[in-house]
């Protein structure tokens, strides 16, 4: 019996502040909300910053572009060095075949008077140890079977020229095989310049072929660079035209606010829902003065509004063009946006977690101006929403239509 009576009491409380008018509550000054010309600089200020990134990116695609073609240059010069240093070592190693095949063949020729003078001296050994051997029996067989003193001086300076001629040809055949010699000498020499110059060129080739692949690594990146830079030239481009689009839009909510703020008057148009896609409903317009358990608490007396679920951030949109006349905050209604539409027609939005517009802004039928909350007496997500014609509030279901 105790809790009934607490229970009643705490309701009475709620629904006595619950029924203070909201024009005397104490507003809330820590909302820092953009108006729109505020918006409309900002939009402006973005599509700035979006034509300076392009710019920049064009000029970066320009470096690239110019890095590309120097590469480009670069790696056809390397290609046609590398073409004539193949050439040259192809060449090299043509000459160092022949050179080797005539040191072949000199050693073949020094082989063969090598193996010349080892016959001839051979030959002449045995010839001079057999005149040395028979000397005085041959003179005097030439000197009994000479026919005169002629004869046999004859026959001897035939044995004097056949040891002069032996001496002739085996120094003949030594100076032969120094002559090979010296050409054998002569083409190692020529063949180690040779070999040496090779090492050159291959060395050169070898820098050559490792700055030819790094250019060609290089080119391939700033072709990769180019490609990503012209996507993104091409996307910042596309950012650029839709936030010309924004900019040219909130310029035109900007007039329309001004059109507004020079003749507040309501036009008899459709208020529109303020919460889409949430049409479920709790506590509606009742009119009675008795205890009941609503959706959100204890109530006390005449709910004036309508009770529309929905989860904490979800956005409020104003239901019909006008103007804010104000912002403020309770204990049981929470945080409050009130806004005037004209001739005596307000709608009126509680429970809010926080405000999208300030006292003074002209909002538009659609625009996000708040968004739900469970402020104030409030124990869970919703939106209360109402709507007074000339001080007299109305039930909202005759003016917004679930949708």
């Amino acid at each position: 019996m105790r809790n009934v009576k607490f229970a009643k009491a705490v309701a009475l409380m709620m629904a006595l502040t619950f029924m203070i008018s909201p024009f005397v509550t104490k507003k809330v000054g820590t909302f820092v909300v953009a108006t729109a010309s505020t918006d409309v600089d900002d939009a402006k200020a973005r599509q700035e910053e979006l034509e300076e990134e392009l710019k920049n990116t064009e000029a970066l695609l320009d470096q690239i572009n110019n890095n590309i073609t120097t590469a480009s240059e670069a790696i056809t010069l390397l290609d046609a060095r590398i073409t004539a240093l193949n050439a040259n070592i192809k060449t090299l190693e043509a000459e160092i075949a022949e050179k080797q095949a005539e040191i072949e063949e000199a050693k073949e020729q020094l082989a063969e008077t090598e193996e010349e003078i080892q016959k001839q001296y051979a030959s002449m050994k045995l010839r001079i140890q057999y005149l040395y051997e028979s000397r005085i029996p041959e003179l005097v067989e030439i000197l009994l079977s000479a026919g005169s003193i002629s004869d046999f001086l004859n026959e001897s300076e035939y044995y004097n020229q056949l040891t002069t001629y032996d001496r002739q040809m085996l120094q003949k055949m030594e100076e032969t095989k120094a002559d090979i010699e010296a050409l054998e000498a002569q083409l190692e020499a020529e063949l180690a310049e040779i070999e040496a110059k090779l090492a050159e060129v291959e060395a050169e080739k070898a820098t050559v072929d490792s700055l030819y692949s790094t250019k060609t690594s290089y080119l391939a990146n700033q072709i990769s660079q180019q490609s990503s830079t012209e996507s993104e030239i091409l996307e910042i481009q596309a950012d650029i035209e839709e936030q010309k689009k924004e900019v040219a839009r909130l310029e035109e909510l900007e007039k329309q606010r001004l059109a507004a703020q020079t003749n507040l008057t309501y036009d008899g148009g459709t208020l529109i829902w303020p919460l889409p896609g949430y049409t479920r409903l709790t506590d509606g317009y009742i009119l009675n003065r008795k205890i009941y358990v609503s959706g959100y608490g204890w109530l006390i007396g005449n709910h004036y509004g309508q009770d529309i679920p929905a989860p904490t951030g979800t956005a409020v949109l104003c239901c019909y063009n006008g103007q804010v006349a104000d912002i403020y905050y309770n204990s049981t209604s929470g945080n409050v946006l009130v806004i005037d539409h004209g001739d005596g027609l307000y709608t009126i939005y509680k429970h809010l977690s926080g405000y999208n517009c300030a006292v003074g802004d002209y909002v538009l039928t659609g625009e996000v101006i708040a968004y739900v909350g469970a402020t104030g007496a409030a124990t869970g997500a919703h939106l209360h929403v109402e709507v007074r014609l000339n001080g007299v509030y109305q039930d909202p279901l005759d003016w917004l239509t679930p949708s």
